[in-house]
């Protein structure tokens, strides 16, 4: 057999075992690792800092809520010019942790929290409390609130007791852009 045949055969018999063994792993990964604990606290790592935030999400009785989700958008850098969306899941203690949070930012973070139609959220200005701990009861999501392309401002029609439309509302959200300026100078040459 010649030495050109003999190193392409070795070649071949490597690149099979290679793809025999990508190929099994996801199988015996599977087996060794067991079901999650649902007591362990999910977190996740922003990466951008030393700071953490953790969580413990309840009800208005108490009653700590499975897979809220909680999250929040960092701007960091300079002129904040770099952002990070993150967002975490509660396990079933209501229990959930941010790490890696930035030790400065411009604004503040502001968490927001939600599960179904309850909503809340907690402010922390890492300056101050590097390693901030809240505790957020979820209440309803107020039904009176509109998306602001939908809101209209109205008032009672005198006597009726009816109300009725007054101005829309997106001539106040969506404003119309501002005409240009025409400037006009004049030099009087003598």
């Amino acid at each position: 057999m010649p030495k050109n045949q003999s190193a392409l055969i070795g070649l071949f018999v490597l690149l099979f075992a290679a793809a025999l063994a990508i190929i099994s792993q996801p199988t015996l990964h599977a087996q060794a690792n067991p079901t999650p604990n649902p007591k362990s606290i999910p977190f996740i790592d922003g990466g951008i800092g030393q700071c953490t935030a953790d969580f413990t999400i309840s009800t208005a009785d108490g009653a700590p809520i499975y897979d809220a989700q909680i999250k929040v958008h960092i701007s960091y850098g300079m002129f904040g010019a770099h952002k990070l969306d993150l967002q975490v899941g509660t396990n079933v203690d209501g229990k959930a942790r941010f790490t890696g949070l930035p030790e400065k930012t411009k604004q503040g973070l502001f968490f927001q929290a939600s599960k179904a139609n309850l909503t809340g959220s907690a402010f922390d200005d890492p300056a101050k409390t590097c390693n901030a701990q809240f505790t957020i009861a979820l209440q309803p999501q107020s039904s009176q609130l509109l998306a602001p392309s939908s809101l209209f401002l109205a008032a009672l029609q005198p006597g009726s007791g009816q109300p009725r439309r007054l101005l829309s509302a997106r001539l106040i959200w969506n404003p119309r852009p501002a005409s240009p300026i025409i400037i006009v100078s004049t030099r009087n040459s003598t």
